[in-house]
């Protein structure tokens, strides 16, 4: 079952919905991808069996109504329930999701906390976009510094693997290490993670480490630290053209 999820979040088209049915009551999650296509995970709704017949409703028709309004049963992406108790506001809830949504999937895991499985799998799946270290270059012809992607790891590439890079820093004060999940001049929405690295004037191999889809980690650079300056001011203050050793 957990191999079936994780190959659902790591191929979704738009959103994963997920529902929960388990003894206390119904949740709805979704997972979807943000700009970088990181896959997050958020609780869209949640309710005890108690709260949804408070009105004197049937659990069915409280959460058909529900189901009505998240979930799509012709968007290009299925519909995950997770059945994990047995009773009958869990088998109601069952049908009335069924009804609605014909196609969904159903499985019965024992014991499954399914926010904590979907933020686990989420951070195991495969890049969906390929992922770059932003470099300052000469251009060919003119020498001006422009900015542009070295790969690091391409989209279909696992949390886990690494990478080396080799780089030149041309500040005795260091240089930033930038991350993006595109190639060429970039927009700040397109940054994975900007560091500071505090190394020496010179040329450098780093070695690179997918930890999950949204984080890359540099070990073995000491001093390694977030930058919290505006990229929009880190590319406004490249120089046109590098200093004279």
């Amino acid at each position: 079952m957990n191999a079936s999820i994780h190959d659902l979040i790591a191929s979704f088209v738009e959103r994963l919905t997920v529902v929960e049915i388990d003894v206390a009551g119904i949740r709805f999650f979704e997972v979807r991808a943000d700009e970088i296509g990181t896959p997050y995970v958020i609780r869209r709704a949640a309710a005890k069996w108690s709260t949804l017949t408070a009105t004197g409703d049937e659990v069915a028709d409280a959460v058909g109504r529900i189901a009505r309004e998240l979930v799509s049963p012709d968007g290009p992406d299925p519909v995950v329930v997770l059945h994990t108790a047995v009773g009958p506001e869990q088998e109601a809830s069952l049908r009335a999701l069924t009804a609605w949504c014909p196609a969904a999937r159903v499985a019965r895991p024992p014991g499954v906390k399914v926010d904590d499985l979907l933020r686990d799998l989420a951070a195991r799946v495969p890049l969906r976009h390929s992922y770059d270290l932003i470099v300052a270059r000469e251009r060919a012809g003119d020498g001006r510094l422009e900015l542009a992607g070295q790969p690091l790891f391409g989209a279909g590439a696992l949390p886990g693997q690494d990478a080396h890079v080799t780089v030149t820093c041309t500040d005795p004060g260091g240089m930033l290490l930038a991350v993006s999940a595109w190639a060429g001049p970039l927009e700040p929405s397109g940054l994975v993670s900007v560091d500071h690295a505090p190394l020496p004037a010179g040329r450098h191999t780093l070695r690179a480490v997918l930890e999950r889809p949204g984080q890359v980690r540099f070990p073995g650079i000491v001093g390694l630290r977030p930058h919290t300056g505006s990229w929009t001011e880190v590319v406004a203050d490249l120089p046109v053209r590098l200093r004279p050793a």
